[in-house]
């Protein structure tokens, strides 16, 4: 529960600003269709299956007009909490001290490159769900809750189609399984097919080959900042330089979990940038994952080091890995420019009264819904 309260705070703390305002994509649609659609909303197509968020906005359409966003933005913050917790129970399961655990546990809610456009965005819960389906199908809890894997899987299948990347490291487990343990693994791997099926269906394969729709910028473009070379590039960097000096210092971990983590996120980074181009978002899972395989690196590590060489070492990767987290703490422009939606409502509200058929809402700086006035005065 400390842990839980710990990101949730954490959280809150980047969103300051932005926690009252819809981002400009998906603004309101999402809510809009929960509260008109109900429990159909959860399968809209935006083009593909997006689950997870339709089901969170759902759930936010029951509040009054006026709290939406906020609302929203805080059953966003409690699931990457609930990612955070679960991700420090398997962490710890597999063999990894408490401290390395918690550590872990707290870059899902300090990843710098979430500062951009995911903090409190509905639209991308897909990666935090997206970090834990990797770490689960890389460890030994999927054959001992083979049920709840397989659940849990299909979900974020059927939430975000790159799921479909953990079957590297869910092959990795399979292979280093005994005879017994992999039978107990096929619920998993179907749970993973069926759903990644689902969205073939959906799509097309010519669909989920051509990636998210809009401008997909895939070369580095003059001047690109730094924010963006480093979400670019550190992650894979940072997971293919582990695995070098793992086998190069012959350094063994408590799990194979780690090995197989660090293996995926090189092939989540590229694929993310085949299917949308250079992103932001399409960086947190890959950098949070390769955080944690940074953590477990130099806790590794430290068996090797006397006590003053460790604390050079751990005082160092503290200092690299601080830097980009306070520059990229708070939410970017993106998600707190123009108005709050309580604002908006209640100036919509008032243009309602005045016998208008329907009122533009603005979102951002980027983006506005029109809503018939039906629809406001009864929210």
């Amino acid at each position: 529960m400390i842990l839980l309260l710990t990101i949730f705070t954490v959280l809150n703390t980047r969103t300051l600003h932005s926690i009252m305002r819809f981002p400009a994509d998906p603004g309101y649609d999402y809510v809009l269709s929960g509260s008109t659609n109900g429990v159909k909303s959860w399968f809209d197509l935006n083009p593909y299956v997006h689950f997870g968020a339709h089901f969170l906005s759902w759930l936010a359409s029951f509040a009054p007009m006026t709290t939406q966003a906020f609302v929203l933005a805080t059953l966003v913050h409690l699931l990457w909490s609930a990612i955070g917790v679960v991700v420090f129970v398997v962490l710890h399961r597999e063999g990894f001290s408490r401290f390395v655990s918690i550590l872990s546990a707290l870059t899902i809610a300090l990843c710098p490159a979430a500062s951009e456009s995911s903090l409190a965005n509905v639209g991308n819960v897909k990666w935090p769900l997206l970090i834990f389906a990797l770490i689960l199908v890389s460890s030994n809890q999927l054959v001992r809750y083979p049920k709840l894997s397989c659940t849990y899987i299909f979900l974020t299948g059927i939430t975000n189609p790159l799921t479909v990347i953990i079957f590297f490291p869910l092959l990795m487990n399979y292979i280093g399984n005994s005879r017994d343990n992999r039978k107990l693994m096929m619920l998993p791997i179907m749970g993973l097919l069926i759903s990644f099926g689902i969205q073939v269906i959906v799509v097309g394969s010519s669909g989920l080959s051509r990636g998210a729709g809009g401008v997909k910028i895939l070369t580095p473009w003059p001047g690109m900042g730094l924010f963006w070379w480093f979400g670019l590039v550190t992650p894979t960097i940072i997971c293919v330089g582990s695995l070098f000096l793992r086998s190069l210092l012959h350094l063994h971990s408590n799990s194979h979990l780690i090995i197989r983590i660090a293996v995926a996120a090189p092939f989540l980074a590229l694929a993310s940038h085949v299917y949308g181009g250079i992103g932001d978002r399409y960086f947190v899972t890959p950098m949070v994952i390769s955080w944690i395989v940074s953590i477990v690196f130099i806790s590794d590590l430290g068996a090797r080091l006397n006590r003053t060489q460790f604390l050079v070492v751990s005082g160092a990767a503290l200092l690299l890995f601080s830097v980009p987290t306070v520059k990229w703490y708070n939410s970017s422009w993106y998600l707190t420019a123009g108005p709050t939606w309580s604002d908006e409502v209640k100036k919509a509200k008032t243009l309602c009264s005045d016998g208008r058929s329907s009122v533009i809402l603005k979102i951002g700086d980027l983006n506005n819904t029109e809503l018939p006035c039906v629809y406001i005065r009864h929210n």
